[in-house]
C-alpha cells in the first residue's frame, strides 16, 4: 500500500485484518493528514495512530475497513531468517507503486542505542519506507527503513518481532488512546448509525412475528430514506418450537443494512412470551332432590399449538358445593381450581347444579286410596314412590312403634294421619332423624330404590322427608340390604318417643 501525508510518500503493509497496518514512525511523523491507497486501488483518507515507537522507526495505525488481505508475519530471529537468506522488497520509490527488487540478507547490525537492524542488498529509495522485507515463503520478516546513499547497496529492515511485540501490548490493552489522522481537506468520515431489532412481547401459540428495525445516529436530516439496502431483521422464536416457551425469551436481529455515509452498528433485541389463557368450566348437571352428587367435569378452552390436557403437569380439581340437605329448586355452583400448565395462564367459569322436585305432585290428593281423610288435629304425612319403582313388587309402608300404619299396595302415593309432636325417623341402616310434626300441616315423603345392573342385589334406598316450604329437612343414604329383605327396605320407620 501507499501512505501519502502533506510531507511525502511513503510505504506500508496490513498486518490485521480489520484494517492495522505497518509502516515506518518517519513517514507519518507530524502528518496532519493522510492518504491510504490499497493494492486493490481502494482509498482511505483517515486512519488512527495506535502506537509508535520512534527509536525503531516503528509506526502501527488502522484505518477503517474489514475482511482485509493481510501480510503473514514471519520470524526475524537470527535462527529463522539467516544471512544470505532470499528476500524481496515493496515499496514506492519516488511514488511508484508496488516496486519489487530482491536480494539476500547481508547482515545484522547491532545499532549504538541497543537494537538490531536487518541489512539487505534488496535495494530501495525515497518512498519505499514501512514497505514489507518478505522471505520465500511470502512471510515479512522485516519493515525497509533507510539506505546509505553513499554506499553501494546498504539497505536497512526493522526485524519484523518487534513489531510482534507492539501488537501483542495492543490486543492486552485494546482500550490505549489513538489519535486520528485525517485529510483535513477532502477527508469524510462515516458517521455510526445504530440499528436495533425490536423486542416484541407475544403470546404462547402465536405466530411468528415481523422483527422491524429502528434506526439512532442520522445526521444533517437524514432518515430512513438514505438506506439503500434495508436490513433484514429475523427472529429464533418459533410457534412450534421450544424457544417458544412461555417465559422463554428468543433473540431478535437485524444484518446487512447499507448507507453510503454511515458505519452501521447492530443491537439485538427479544421475543417476551407470555403465557397463554386457558378457560376451565365446571360441567352444569340436572338431578333429583334426593340424589348423590354428580362427578364435576372440567371443560376446556383455549388450548393452542395442537396442545391437549396431556400438557398439564397438574389437573384442575372440581366440585360441587351440594349437600344432600339442599332443597329442591336451589341451583349449588360447581366450580374447578388448581391446575398447572407450564404455557398457560388458568380463569376459572363456575357451573351450575340444578336440583328439581323429583315425583312430587303439586297438589296431593286430600285423601288415601285406603280412605283416610285429612285431618286439622292432625298431621297429614304423604308418602310417595318413584316412579322408577310403578309396576315393581315394591311396596312402601309406614311404621310407627313398631305399628304399621300405611301400606301401599297400588298407586303412586298414600297419607297416614300422625298425631302432632317428635317423632323420629330411621332408616333401615340404623340412622336417626328427629323430626317435630305439627297439626294441620302436611309433610311429604318419597321413597325410592335403586338395583343394581338391573336385578334386585344390593340394592340401596333413599328416604325424602319434605314440606312445601321447606323442600327438604333430611336425606339419608341406606346401606345395601339383602335380596331377601327388599320390601322390608321400603319402609318408613318413626318412632313416638315417651314424654
Amino acid at each position: 500500500m501507499t501512505i501519502e501525508t502533506q510531507s511525502g510518500f511513503g510505504t506500508g503493509f496490513l498486518v490485521q485484518a480489520n484494517g492495522t497496518l505497518v509502516t515506518n514512525y518517519h513517514v507519518i511523523k507530524d502528518a496532519q493528514q493522510i492518504k491510504v491507497t490499497l493494492e486493490s486501488g481502494e482509498v482511505y483518507r483517515a486512519a488512527y495512530l495506535l502506537r509508535t515507537d520512534e527509536e525503531k522507526d516503528i509506526a502501527i495505525l488502522r484505518i477503517e475497513g474489514a475482511d482485509l488481505p493481510v501480510l503473514t508475519l514471519g520470524n526475524s530471529d537470527a535462527n529463522a531468517t539467516k544471512v544470505g537468506e532470499d528476500v524481496m522488497a515493496i515499496g514506492t520509490p519516488e511514488g511508484l507503486e508496488q516496486t519489487v527488487s530482491t536480494g539476500i540478507v547481508s547482515g545484522r547490525r547491532l545499532m549504538p542505542p541497543g537494537y538490531t537492524l536487518l541489512q539487505t542488498t534488496a535495494p530501495i529509495s525515497h518512498g519505499s519506507s514501512g514497505g514489507p522485507l518478505l522471505n520465500r515463503a511470502g512471510q515479512s520478516v522485516g519493515i525497509m527503513t533507510s539506505f546509505l546513499a553513499e554506499g553501494q547497496n546498504l539497505n536497512f529492515a526493522v526485524p519484523i518481532n518487534y513489531v510482534r511485540g507492539m501488537l501483542d501490548v495492543l490486543a492486552l490493552s485494546p482500550s490505549l488512546p489513538a489519535r486520528l489522522i485525517f485529510d483535513r481537506v477532502r477527508a469524510v468520515i462515516k458517521a455510526t448509525l445504530t440499528i436495533t431489532a425490536s423486542s416484541p412481547t407475544m403470546t404462547y401459540g402465536d405466530p411468528v412475528p415481523a422483527i422491524t428495525p429502528s434506526y439512532s445516529g442520522f445526521v444533517n436530516g437524514d432518515n430512513v430514506s438514505v438506506v439503500t439496502t434495508a436490513p433484514t431483521c429475523t427472529t429464533t422464536y418459533g410457534s412450534r418450537t421450544s424457544t417458544s416457551n412461555a417465559g422463554s425469551s428468543p433473540e431478535t436481529v437485524c444484518s446487512g443494512g447499507v448507507a453510503a455515509n454511515y458505519n452501521l452498528s447492530y443491537i439485538t433485541g427479544k421475543v417476551m412470551v407470555n403465557k397463554a389463557p386457558l378457560t376451565v368450566t365446571a360441567s352444569s348437571h340436572t338431578i333429583l332432590y334426593g340424589d348423590l352428587s354428580p362427578t364435576i367435569t372440567p371443560q376446556y378452552s383455549g388450548f393452542v399449538n395442537g396442545d391437549s390436557t396431556a400438557v398439564l403437569t397438574t389437573a384442575p380439581v372440581c366440585k360441587a358445593a351440594y349437600i344432600m340437605i339442599g332443597g329442591a329448586g336451589s341451583s349449588p355452583e360447581t366450580t374447578c381450581s388448581g391446575g398447572v400448565a407450564a404455557n398457560y395462564s388458568f380463569s376459572y367459569v363456575p357451573g351450575t347444579l340444578t336440583v328439581k322436585i323429583a315425583d312430587v305432585p303439586t297438589t296431593p290428593k286430600p285423601e288415601s286410596s285406603a280412605g283416610n281423610k285429612v285431618s286439622s288435629k292432625k298431621a297429614t304425612l304423604y308418602v310417595y314412590r318413584s316412579k322408577r319403582l310403578a309396576g315393581s313388587v315394591f311396596s312402601p309402608s309406614v311404621y310407627c312403634n313398631d305399628v304399621e300404619l300405611a301400606r301401599m299396595d297400588n298407586g303412586r302415593y298414600f297419607i297416614a294421619q300422625l298425631d302432632p309432636g317428635k317423632y323420629i325417623l330411621r332408616s333401615n341402616d340404623g340412622s336417626v332423624i328427629n323430626i317435630q310434626l305439627e297439626a294441620g300441616k302436611e309433610y311429604f315423603m318419597r321413597v325410592d330404590i335403586v338395583s343394581i345392573r338391573g336385578v334386585w342385589k344390593n340394592p340401596r334406598g333413599r328416604l325424602v322427608l319434605s314440606t312445601p316450604d321447606q323442600g327438604g329437612l333430611e336425606i339419608k343414604q341406606l346401606q345395601p340390604l339383602d335380596a331377601s329383605k327388599v320390601r322390608d327396605h321400603g319402609r318408613v320407620l318413626l318412632q313416638k318417643p315417651k314424654d
